[in-house]
């Protein structure tokens, strides 16, 4: 507990989880007002933006100091410190995602779920509420493979599960590792930057040529704006072309269970140019290959 001596004499102790409660002679407890939640925080470092309605409420602020904004309660915001100037569990990159989805002129929050029974609520870090989409970061190090079976089922049931309970709620959830947000930055931006609807270039598939290409030029295409890649295996490659440049690619090949067969058998890469949207592209794509 902190002792606590006010402007004017009067001395009581209270735990630091109490603090935002204010002067027990209040018989209220808290602070009330907007004008006054805007006051100690600008006294704590930050700026007031939005969101007041009662104590507990979920308000909106910037620190002052690195312009980091965030949504929570008063409270937290009072006893926990900024999350990109101090270690409160939120990484580096997780900041950097949200950040940059901001950019594109998005709101970014946090998820919780509904508490079912004793534990800690599940929750999505990074959450565009106006697109009900969801982005889990997972580091290698705390989501590798556990030393037994059964954890690893276990392990596997947690994300699955999660999954399930965002699909049941409406919301899209999308999981991205370490390894794909730092090796592959702009081809993981190419992605999600066609997920949250912000490209700048739309084109109408009827617009478009689709005709075989060679392996290479698959190949360097995929390298460049696909998350995995090329797919060395493929057996067919068709291109989208709009006014002769290539602004989409379709690979097909053997199932990756029948490495022995070369056979046409499984669609196994599907892309298009970054920053753009070809309305139509991915159905012209496949009714072109299948007419082949």
């Amino acid at each position: 507990k902190y002792v606590i001596k006010t402007d004017d004499g009067f001395i009581y102790k209270k735990p630091i989880n109490k603090l935002h409660q204010g002067d027990p002679r209040n018989k209220c407890g808290s602070v009330v007002t907007q004008e006054k939640i805007t006051q100690r925080l600008k006294e704590a470092g930050y700026t007031y933006l939005s969101g007041y309605k009662k104590t507990k409420s979920t308000i909106r602020v910037r620190h002052d100091i690195c312009g980091y904004e965030r949504e929570t309660r008063y409270f937290v915001i009072m006893n926990q410190g900024c999350p990109r100037c101090t270690n409160t569990g939120v990484s580096s990159a997780e900041l950097e995602i949200s950040d940059w989805i901001r950019s594109l002129g998005l709101t970014v929050n946090r998820f919780k779920f509904d508490r079912e029974g004793a534990g800690r609520r599940k929750e999505i870090d990074i959450f565009i509420p106006e697109l009900k989409l969801g982005i889990e970061y997972c580091g290698l190090y705390w989501h590798s493979t556990p030393a037994s079976e059964s954890e690893a089922v276990n392990s596997e049931e947690k994300h699955y599960k999660k999954t399930l309970e965002a699909n049941s709620l409406g919301i899209r959830l999308i999981t991205m590792w370490d390894t794909e947000w730092i090796n592959k930055n702009a081809q993981v931006k190419t992605f999600l930057r066609s997920c949250l609807g912000k490209n700048t270039t739309k084109i109408a598939a009827r617009k478009c040529d689709v005709r075989q290409i060679e392996k290479k030029e698959a190949a360097s295409f995929l390298n460049t704006y696909h998350i995995q890649g090329e797919d060395k295996r493929s057996h067919l490659n068709l291109g989208l072309f709009f006014e002769n440049e290539l602004v989409g690619t379709i690979s097909f090949g053997a199932h990756p269970r029948q490495q022995d067969i070369e056979e046409i058998s499984c669609l196994t890469r599907l892309c298009f140019k970054d920053n753009t949207t070809v309305v139509g592209g991915a159905s012209k794509l496949f009714k072109h290959a299948l007419d082949i």
